[in-house]
């Protein structure tokens, strides 16, 4: 049985007493019918399902009061009893520098910040030096703050700094947590772009990949030519590279030769940034010529052959000195006890490139790997140092040989001793060269070349961003440091809100605005009140009673009508010291509503009130005020919600004299300093938020309109034809107290602010326009084009001269020449019959990359090789494959799979039997869990997804041959007649869906495709670059498609297997307001 638990962490359970044996066997049946021992199940298993070790800890409740546990998906018990230490969770602090309403919000992660800095270190602070030079909104994770220097220095320019744990990049299971966690950081903050510091910084680009939002690999490894980092993350160089494409959208690589390993269109060489001015070193020679090596002192910086150098020179007598600069470990201690030459000294480590450059006069650069730029070597060059320098990696993209010092062959320690014997003889070389090397730094890679080259760089992705207006020494715009923390509160210490939803009448309403909170608030941390002021409707309880029991709902009834303000106030006082948020009952809310309004209010201390935009709401209707704004057609409310936020976000809010009731957010320190709402004056409402925002407006408090949440409104169904009257009252009361609030509210409403926030909302229509021309016109074009490159008439009619008990396995390769090239190998390896064919399609691959798979291909007997002139995606490709094949079946394999032995016979065998129309083999992942088991549905979208992904590849619910409505294409056997008679894939989808959508074409929705367990195929799954680009396009030709057509199936599924599906999530909230979401159980529970 595959576990993920350390022998470490059962021992405590163990003796913790938490777990009760008995208890948990008779809480739970399934375990005894799966024989298993009641721990290891719970440990496997049972915590993934929330479930309880024994009856004195509630692992439910624990998550409920621990979010980010439950997020990362970590044992919740083990979280417990490591008092927090286990789970990869965060801690904040904040940065001297503002958040800045409408500026892009970027994540810089790094993926080191020891006691001892070195270069990836140093680099680090250099890019978030250059870049909060600009309009960003600057947060920097990190893996410790143990170095309190660095850490203050990363402070001072940014808005904040999350210490995550120290990560890199590792096997797919053991990265969820972080995935998860940096999602939630990256929710929270709304960033719009991450930026990780070198290719190890795999999760936090997974989780950006996750969030829709845009990813950048600032690369700063020759990955080719790094055996030990590619032994560390456990894949050969091509499936790195492969990989760090597909997860960037774009790649910026430090030199030239870093550059050259990557094959992508988004790629830029923008070289380490070193400062001249904090160099500007004199480089006295005072005696013996003093050279140096300063390092990390690891043995693959070429320190032995420094020392062997040494030695070869004090034999030859040359007057000269050597100094070793850098840290004490254990191979420069073993160096040391082996014995070093007399002109040789441990100088230990320098903080800084200043005080280690000072000690000497000539740098030494002796790697034994390909440096990927060489920074110690810059630097030196910029300190008047010359460097002797193996030829090998980017240090001679630095180093102009015979000018500012002198290359060597690789390896060759008798050269540098010639040059070392050359400077020693000459001394007066020293200032010469060492003037031509500061020169060549000053003119090439100095901070503003640097930062002008990230500027131009990021604007390509999130906007044209311009230099900020003014800056302090180190970079940033000072500010309170408590004021800056509270951008980050809701990440460590969230506060709760009570949002209060007066009822009277209108149940259709209530039951439309309790449903969406239901749906859009995270009620882990926030909490609903409902009151219900004495609704004469009798359909109003049945409503209410509907979310008695849902948590984060309290529900209570006014014995009497008490009137909107006095119910109101009855909220307020009931919630305690909660923030409040008052909703109106014929309100509907949507994805991040109430996040985007405390964003909004923690821009500053004195914010009073936030309050939505909305689609009807008068004054705070957007784009156009004073009438009901529709969506776009064919757009649904929630999708236009989001759409309009996607247009709007980097607006700056709008400060009004007041705020507006529907919708509206107030500070608990509001009430504490000017009362509550004035219930005489305005007991049925209409006015009385007019009359408090006044209040507060004297008191200095300020009130905002938020660009960041957008809630829909339709307006007075309590009240009904009362409207005019009431609004009309209330605006008379309000005048009369506040002279100027009719000249205040006009002068807001026409400024430049709220014109620019219209503007903005008023482009979501061009925008999504546009997206929609551009995803349609390349979906019609790759349909037509496939039509024309198939003669499907022709294909029919030659079924009959197929070869009879031959399978064609039919790869579509898009680049990715390494994975394609084991994919082949296991299939040559015995895994098919002698009379098998194999058809790889080279699906418009970089020829030179792809050269030798296409080579090997071309010239290997068992294999017909088709060459695509350029990328026509996977059903053309796939279609083009199968016009080449001569079988009487076909399998469509993926080119990022690898098969085992025996795979193929069990697929071929089921199909037999008529009934069956396709076959699928046990998908699994690298590590032997299962990726797939067919393809079933929720029936909350026509999306299907993937069953029991992820559980253990040896579970007895993978083990078990099923009837499906589909099965994914990345392995799949069929008839040929089947697969010609629909016409194969349907080119109108691009890279997703088209398998389903030809078993549903196919199969008419029944149940014929067959999962098949005896056959098994590991897939390595989504390795080509650029596959998920049209996921939304093509989500929405198949919901168009078949929206309605057929009823869940994956409930048959679970109970087949006494299994039942609970907490369905999906996976992206934004696509649930185009009905286009992935949905999925959250956790499955054995029937009792």
């Amino acid at each position: 049985m595959t576990t993920r638990f350390s022998q470490k962490e059962l021992d405590l359970v163990r003796k913790s007493g938490l777990f009760d044996s008995d208890w948990y066997r008779e809480e739970y049946s399934d375990v005894t019918l799966l024989h298993m021992d009641p721990l290891e199940h719970f440990m496997w298993l049972g915590w993934r399902l929330h479930r309880s070790p024994g009856p004195q800890f509630d692992a439910k409740a624990y998550l409920k009061r621990h979010p980010d546990v439950r997020l990362a998906h970590v044992n919740p018990l083990i979280h417990h009893l490591s008092g927090g230490r286990s789970q990869p969770a965060f801690t904040t602090r904040p940065g001297t520098v503002r958040r800045i309403a409408g500026q892009p919000v970027v994540l810089l992660c790094a993926h080191a910040a020891g006691n001892e800095l070195f270069g990836g270190e140093r680099s680090f602070i250099d890019m978030v030096g250059a870049l909060s030079q600009l309009s960003l909104n600057l947060y920097v994770t990190l893996p410790s703050l143990e170095n309190a220097e660095y850490v203050e220095d990363i402070e001072r320019k940014v808005s904040g700094v999350i210490k995550v744990p120290k990560h890199s990049w590792r096997h797919r299971a053991d990265v969820r947590a972080l995935e998860a966690l940096f999602e939630l950081i990256i929710r929270e903050l709304r960033v719009d772009l991450v930026y990780t510091n070198t290719i190890t910084l795999r999760a936090p680009q997974i989780a950006a990949r996750n969030c829709g939002i845009k990813t950048i690999c600032h690369v700063r490894e020759i990955i080719s030519h790094d055996a030990h980092l590619a032994d560390r993350i456990a894949l050969d160089p091509d499936c790195i590279i492969e990989d760090v494409i597909r997860r960037s959208d774009a790649i910026i690589c430090n030199s030239r030769t870093t550059a050259a390993v990557f094959d992508t269109p988004n790629l830029f060489e923008i070289a380490n940034v070193v400062d001249p001015a904090q160099l500007d070193l004199p480089n006295p020679v005072d005696g013996p010529v003093r050279f140096g090596i300063i390092s990390s002192n690891l043995p693959k910086k070429g320190v032995q052959d420094f020392v062997e150098i040494a030695r070869i020179c004090e034999a030859r007598s040359i007057p000269v000195e050597f100094l070793v600069i850098g840290p004490e470990n254990e191979f420069i201690a073993r160096l040391r006890n082996e014995g070093l030459p007399d002109n040789l000294c441990l100088a230990g480590y320098a903080p800084t490139p200043v005080e280690a450059l000072r000690q000497i006069n000539v740098l030494l650069s002796l790697s034994h790997f390909q440096e990927s730029f060489g920074r110690t070597v810059a630097e030196a060059l910029a300190a008047r140092r010359p460097v002797i320098a193996y030829d090998w990696g980017a240090v001679r993209e630095l180093v102009q040989n015979g000018e500012s010092g002198f290359l060597v062959p690789h390896l060759d320690r008798m050269a540098v001793v010639d040059c070392i014997a050359q400077i020693s003889a000459e001394p007066e070389l020293i200032g010469a060269l060492g003037e031509t090397g500061r020169s060549w730094v000053q003119e090439h890679i100095a901070p503003e070349i640097y930062k002008a080259k990230l500027q131009n760089c990021l604007s390509g992705f999130i906007g044209p961003i311009s230099p900020k207006a003014s800056v302090d020494s180190s970079g940033g715009t000072m500010v309170d440091k408590e004021f800056a923390g509270r951008a980050l509160a809701n990440l460590s210490h969230p506060s709760r809100v009570t949002i209060i939803v007066p009822v009277y009448n209108a149940p259709d309403d209530v039951a439309v605005c309790l449903d969406s909170l239901r749906r859009w608030t995270d009620l882990n941390r926030h909490r609903v009140l409902v009151i219900d002021d004495g609704s004469p409707d009798p359909r109003v309880p049945p409503v209410l009673k509907r979310f008695t029991d849902c948590p984060g709902f309290s529900i209570l009834s006014n014995d009497e009508n008490l009137g909107y303000t006095r119910t109101i106030n009855k909220g307020i006082r009931w919630a305690g010291q909660d923030d409040i948020v008052l909703l109106n009952s014929d309100t509907m809310v949507s994805a991040r509503w109430l996040d985007g309004m405390l964003e909004t209010a923690a821009t500053g201390d004195d914010v009073g009130t936030v309050t939505a935009m909305s689609d009807n709401a008068g004054a705070f209707s957007f784009p156009v005020a004073q009438q009901q704004n529709m969506p776009a057609p064919g757009y649904s409310r929630e999708a236009w919600a989001q759409a309009v936020i996607r247009q709007t976000h980097r607006c700056a809010p709008v400060e009004v004299p007041t705020g507006n009731g529907f919708c509206l957010f107030i500070r608990r320190k509001l009430f504490e300093q000017i009362g509550y709402f004035d219930a005489d004056k305005f007991p049925r409402g209409y006015g009385e938020e007019n009359e408090f925002c006044m209040r507060a407006l004297h008191q200095g408090w300020k009130h905002l309109i938020t660009p960041l949440s957008y809630v829909y409104h339709e307006r007075s169904k309590s009240f009904g034809d009362a409207k005019s009257k009431l609004a009309a009252e209330g605006a008379a009361v309000v005048n009369a107290d506040f002279p100027s609030y009719m000249v205040k509210v006009r002068d807001a409403f026409r400024s430049e602010a709220t014109l620019a926030l219209r503007n903005a909302a008023a482009g979501t229509f061009r925008a999504l326009e546009r997206e929609r021309i551009a995803a349609t016109a390349m979906q019609l074009e790759l349909a037509a084009k496939g039509q024309k490159l198939v003669d499907w008439d022709s294909l029919a009619s030659d079924l009959v001269a197929r070869k009879a008990g031959r399978t064609s396995i039919i790869i579509c390769a898009y680049n990715n020449a390494g994975i394609t090239r084991k994919c082949l190998a296991s299939l040559l390896d015995g895994a098919i019959g002698e009379d098998d064919e194999i058809i790889l399609v080279d699906n418009g691959s970089d020829p030179e990359s792809f050269a030798p798979v296409a080579e090997f291909a071309r010239n290997h007997g068992r294999i017909r090789f088709i060459e695509n002139g350029e990328n026509l995606n996977f059903a053309i490709g796939n279609n083009i494959g199968f016009a080449a094949s001569t079988g009487e079946h076909v399998v469509f394999l993926n080119n990022d799979t690898e098969v085992h032995k025996g795979w193929l016979p069990p697929l071929i065998e089921e199909l037999a039997d008529p009934h069956v129309l396709g076959t699928q083999p046990r998908l699994t992942f690298p590590d032997g869990n299962i990726q797939c088991a067919g393809v079933v549905f929720s029936g909350r979208s026509p999306l299907g997804y993937s069953l029991y992904s992820d559980i253990p590849g040896d579970s007895p619910l993978g083990l078990k041959k099923r009837y499906l409505r589909a099965v994914t294409a990345a392995c799949i056997a069929m008839r040929a007649r089947d697969y010609a008679a629909v016409r194969g894939f349907d080119p109108i989808y691009i890279n997703g869906q088209e398998d389903v959508d030809l078993c549903l074409r196919l199969g008419r929705g029944e149940a014929r495709f067959l999962y098949v367990p005896q056959s098994r195929v590991t897939h390595h799954e989504g390795k080509t670059a650029g596959r998920g680009k049209h996921v939304l396009a093509n989500r929405r030709v198949f919901v168009a498609r078949w929206q309605g057509k057929y009823d869940r199936d994956d409930h048959i599924c679970y109970a087949a297997d006494d299994m039942h599906a609970q907490d369905y999530v999906f996976d992206n909230e934004e696509l649930t307001a185009e009905g286009i979401e992935l949905w999925r159980p959250r956790s499955l529970t054995p029937l009792t």
